[in-house]
């Protein structure tokens, strides 16, 4: 079975040189090895041409920004059966893409299709297992423990479910059911979880690997990127939609400043 991984980057030049080589020195096993470039403004585009790196089987320079309906094109050229999605600001953990496509292998047998299978991060201080535990994200939620030692998380929610985008595993099988990455820039990882529900399958993500998570470091983002980001977001709810289920949080300060900036 052949794994690809795509790597997709846009104008987040010091955060590529830290990720991409740590994607690239953790993979722990043999795979194919993608990196995109977005027409970078900021020499990130310049300094992957510059690399020299045999672990890197193809790259690809776009002259627009295409965000992340990227990993369509890469993994379309790839022909793999599975493939792993890496945002440019994560470092996974060791031997990810081994731990990863055997827990991934095992899933299929015991659900079926398995829609994806992700990594838990630290995007607030501490996991993201930790951080909405208790909450609505969990209410169906099933821990189980794979035959590798792995702690895994399986949802069903129908809603959009937990599951983060920043290292993802799927197959080519799923990616050609739910019609590939949705086309748009930034913020998809909801309508990913939406399609591969919809379709019955399960979502899951396994809570460590022997204590790692995967390190997200968007906070050091640079201008370019950060001003993009906010202008590019995908997010189809409306406003009062968003106080509403700011409200369903329990968020007080979120929906007092919300209400007051908007006069509601």
């Amino acid at each position: 079975m052949k794994v690809a991984v795509g790597f997709i980057c846009y104008s987040r030049k010091e955060l590529s040189k830290i990720c991409l080589m740590e994607c690239l020195d953790n993979l722990g096993m043999v795979c194919d090895f993608y990196v995109w470039d977005n027409n970078s403004t900021d020499g990130t585009a310049e300094w992957i041409r510059d690399l020299n790196d045999s672990r890197i089987t193809k790259t690809y320079f776009s002259d627009k920004n295409i965000g992340v309906s990227a990993y369509n094109y890469i993994f379309q050229d790839s022909g793999a059966d599975y493939y792993v999605e890496l945002d440019d600001d994560a470092i996974p953990p060791n031997n990810y893409v081994f731990k990863m496509y055997k827990n991934y292998k095992w899933l299929e047998q015991k659900y079926g299709n398995i829609g994806f299978l992700g990594i838990d991060f630290w995007p607030f201080g501490r996991a993201v297992s930790g951080t909405f535990a208790g909450s609505d994200s969990f209410k169906n939620v099933e821990t189980i423990e794979s035959p590798y030692g792995e702690e895994i998380l399986i949802t069903s929610l129908g809603v959009g479910g937990i599951i983060p985008g920043t290292c993802r595993m799927s197959s080519r099988k799923v990616w050609n059911l739910i019609g590939g990455q949705p086309d748009c820039l930034y913020g998809t990882d909801k309508m990913m979880n939406v399609k591969v529900l919809a379709k019955g399958m399960v979502g899951a993500y396994i809570k460590s690997i022997e204590g790692e998570l995967v390190s997200h470091l968007y906070g050091f983002d640079s201008d370019t990127y950060t001003n993009w980001k906010k202008k590019n977001h995908y997010d189809k709810r409306s406003v009062k939609d968003i106080i509403e289920q700011e409200e369903k949080r329990r968020n007080k300060k979120v929906k007092e400043n919300v209400r007051g900036k908007l006069g509601f």
